[in-house]
C-alpha cells in the first residue's frame, strides 16, 4: 500500500464528478431520475448556493447600474394612511404621484385578485330602493379610481399576479395544469374573458413554441392563477408573475423569468417591467428539445443569459438599502402647513426633526424623475420579507428590483454552462484532485498543508476576485472546494494512521533490544534504518556471573529461572540507562 494512497481517492473523485453532473443536468432541466432529483440535487444546490453567498460577501456590495427605485409601503405609510391592504383609491393616488414626478415605468409588487367592496349588497339594495342612482353608489367604490389610473398609465404601468406552479416533466401525477377553459363566463359580464386579457400579457414573440410539450416541459407551469380582477386586467397592457422560487435552504438566488400558463410563456414582473422601461417586447427562441435557446431584445441588441428553463442567476448588489428606498408616505402626504408645523413644535417636535422630514420629502420627489419604479411592501407586519445572499429579512421587492437592474444593465451573473468551462472544471475535479492527493501523500506534513492551502487560495482568489467579481462568471466551485478539502483530510488521515502503525511495529520490534532513546530516535527519523547498517566505532561489554556453574548446581530449575530473569532484567535496564544496545543473552552472560 506504500505510495498508493492516492489510488484510494478515485471513488471520491468519481462521486464528486457525478454530483457535479447531477447539478448541471438539473439546471438545464434534463435530470429525469427521481431519486437524484429529489434527494441528491437539493444537497448539491445548497452547497453551490452557500459558496455563491460567500462570493457575494467577499466581493462586497456594489452600486446598482440602472435607475431602479423602490417605493416602499413601510410602517409609517401604513400608520398614516390606513391598515393594509389599502383601499384602491390610496393605491391609485400613489401611482399617479409617482408618474407625475417623472417616473419612466412603474410595476406593482401587489396583486388585486378580489374587488375592494365598500358598499355591501344589502346597503346597495337599500340605496337603490330609496331612489339613489347607480352612478352615485358606484362613486363610493374605490376600484373605479384605480381602474382610471391603470387606464391612464397603461403604456408604462405593469401589474402583478400570483400563480401556483409545478414542473410537468417531473410531477406528472401531481401537476394538474391551469386552463382558461375551466373558468365559467358570467352572463352579462361587461369585461372581456380572462383568457383574452391575460394572453395580452404573454411573451409577444416565441419562435419554436410548438416544441414546448404541455405535459413534458420542465418550465414552471401554472396550476392555479390568482389574476387581477377583470376590471383591472381587461384594461392593463402589461403584467408579470410575482412568484419567487427559493433554493432548498430557503434563500432566493435566482428567479424564473418565464412561466408557462395554459400554452403560452409569460414573463415575471422584473422582465415585464424591463420591457416597459426599454419600450420593446422580449423575444424567446425555443431549442429543438423544448428549452430556451435565447431571450433577447433584438432591436436593442440585448441578450439576457437565462438557463434552458428561463432562469436568471441574479447579481445582487447588496443587502437592504442597496437600491434607493423611498417611503410611500412622503408621496401620499401633503406638505405640512405652517399651522401644522407650529402645532408639531408645541407638541415637542424639534425644528431639526421637522427640517429633516421636509428634506426627505423633497429628495423623494426629486429622486423619481426618469426612474424605473417598483412599489412594494417593506413593513414587517405585511409578511413579505425574504432571504437573499446578503442576508435574511429583506423585502421581497428587492429581488424583483435586482432582476430589472440586471436586465437593464446587462450585468446579471453568467452561469458557466459552456462546454469549455464545464470541461475545465471537470478536469480540476478529476485530474487536479488526484494530483493533490498524490503530492500530499509524498510530502511531509508542513509541505502538504502549504500545498493544500496554496491550491485553495489561488483557485478561490481567481474564482472570486477575477471571474466572479470582474467578469460575473459564476462557476460551480463549491463542490470542487469541498472535494479538495475532503481529499486532503482523507489523505492526511491515512498517512497518519499508517505512520502510527509503522511506529508501533518498530517500537515493538526494537524495544526489547535497543535503548528507548535509540528507538525514539529511529521513530523520529525512520531514514536511519538503512539496509546494511551503519559503520561506527563501538565499545562492547561482556558480563557474566562468576562461578555460575557451581552456583546453579545448588538451585532447582524454578529457582534458577526466577533468579536469571531478575538478574538479566536489572542488567538490561542498566544497559539501556546508559544508551546501550542489548545484542544477546549467552546463558548467564549479557553481550
Amino acid at each position: 500500500m506504500k505510495h498508493k494512497i492516492w489510488l484510494l481517492q478515485i471513488p471520491v473523485v468519481i462521486a464528486f464528478c457525478g454530483l457535479y453532473l447531477v447539478g448541471e443536468m438539473a439546471t438545464e432541466g434534463k435530470l429525469d431520475q427521481e431519486l437524484l432529483r429529489t434527494y441528491v440535487y437539493p444537497v448539491v444546490r445548497s452547497v453551490e448556493g452557500k459558496f455563491t453567498d460567500l462570493k457575494f460577501r467577499l466581493r462586497g456590495p456594489q452600486a446598482p447600474a440602472s435607475p431602479v427605485v423602490i417605493v416602499e409601503i413601510d410602517e409609517d405609510s401604513i400608520i398614516r394612511h390606513g391598515r393594509w391592504p389599502w383601499h384602491r383609491d390610496t393605491t391609485a393616488k400613489l401611482i399617479d404621484r409617482i408618474f407625475d414626478l417623472g417616473a419612466k415605468a412603474v410595476a406593482l409588487d401587489i396583486a388585486f385578485p378580489e374587488p375592494d367592496v365598500r358598499i355591501s349588497e344589502e346597503l346597495r339594495m337599500t340605496l337603490e330602493s330609496l331612489g339613489q342612482k347607480s352612478e352615485f353608489i358606484e362613486a363610493f367604490e374605490t376600484d373605479n379610481e384605480l381602474k382610471r389610473t391603470i387606464e391612464k398609465h397603461r403604456e408604462k404601468l405593469v401589474l402583478g399576479y400570483f400563480l401556483n406552479a409545478c414542473q410537468p416533466r417531473y410531477a406528472k401525477a401531481d401537476c394538474q395544469l391551469f386552463s382558461f377553459d375551466e373558468i365559467p363566463t358570467l352572463p352579462g359580464d361587461p369585461y372581456e374573458p380572462l383568457k383574452n386579457s391575460f394572453d395580452r400579457f404573454a411573451i409577444a414573440s416565441v419562435s419554436g413554441a410548438d416544441r414546448i410539450s404541455r405535459t413534458e416541459t420542465p418550465f414552471f407551469s401554472a396550476q392555479t392563477l390568482s389574476a387581477n380582477i377583470p376590471k383591472f386586467s381587461s384594461i392593463a397592457k402589461s403584467a408579470g408573475s410575482l412568484n419567487a422560487e427559493q433554493d432548498p435552504d430557503g434563500v432566493i438566488r435566482r428567479l424564473n423569468l418565464l412561466y408557462y400558463v395554459d400554452g403560452k410563456l409569460h414573463p415575471n414582473i422584473g422582465l415585464a417591467l424591463a420591457e416597459a422601461a426599454l419600450g420593446e417586447r422580449a423575444e424567446v427562441k425555443i431549442d429543438a428539445e423544448g428549452g430556451v435557446e435565447s431571450l433577447t431584445f433584438p432591436k436593442l441588441g440585448k441578450s439576457v443569459p437565462v438557463s434552458r428553463m428561463g432562469v436568471l442567476d441574479l447579481n445582487f448588489r447588496g443587502g437592504f438599502g442597496a437600491f434607493p428606498y423611498l417611503s410611500a408616505d412622503h408621496l401620499l402626504s401633503n406638505d405640512p402647513t405652517p399651522a401644522e408645523i407650529e402645532a408639531s413644535l408645541q407638541q415637542g417636535t424639534t425644528q431639526q426633526e421637522i427640517d429633516e422630514y421636509l428634506r426627505r420629502r423633497r429628495e423623494t420627489k426629486e429622486a423619481l424623475r426618469d426612474k424605473v419604479v417598483l412599489i412594494g411592501l417593506s413593513a414587517v407586519g405585511a409578511f413579505d420579507m425574504r432571504s437573499f445572499p446578503f442576508g435574511p429579512n429583506i423585502p421581497g421587492v428587492d429581488g424583483h428590483a435586482t432582476t430589472v437592474d440586471n436586465i437593464l444593465s446587462d450585468q446579471s451573473l453568467i452561469r458557466a454552462s459552456s462546454p469549455k468551462s464545464r470541461v475545465l472544471l471537470f478536469l480540476f475535479m478529476s485530474v487536479g484532485a488526484l494530483l493533490l492527493s498524490f503530492f500530499v501523500e509524498r510530502l511531509q506534513s508542513i509541505a502538504s498543508i502549504l500545498i493544500y492551502l496554496g491550491t485553495i487560495v489561488i483557485l478561490g482568489g481567481v474564482d472570486i476576485f477575477v471571474l466572479f467579481s470582474q467578469q460575473r462568471l459564476n462557476l460551480n466551485t463549491g463542490l470542487l472546494a469541498v472535494e479538495l478539502s475532503l481529499i486532503f483530510v482523507i489523505t492526511m488521515t491515512i498517512k497518519y494512521v499508517m505512520e502510527e502503525k509503522n511506529k508501533k511495529f518498530i517500537k515493538l520490534a526494537f524495544s526489547k533490544y535497543v535503548a528507548p532513546s535509540i528507538v525514539d530516535s529511529i521513530l523520529k527519523d525512520p531514514t536511519k534504518l538503512q539496509v546494511g547498517g551503519e559503520k561506527r566505532d563501538l565499545t562492547i561489554l561482556f558480563s557474566d556471573i562468576r562461578s555460575f556453574t557451581s552456583f546453579s548446581e545448588n538451585m532447582d530449575a524454578k529457582q534458577l529461572s526466577t533468579f536469571l530473569n531478575d538478574y538479566l532484567g536489572l542488567m538490561t535496564e542498566l544497559v539501556f540507562e546508559n544508551d546501550g544496545t542489548l545484542d544477546k543473552y549467552i546463558g548467564d552472560a549479557v553481550m
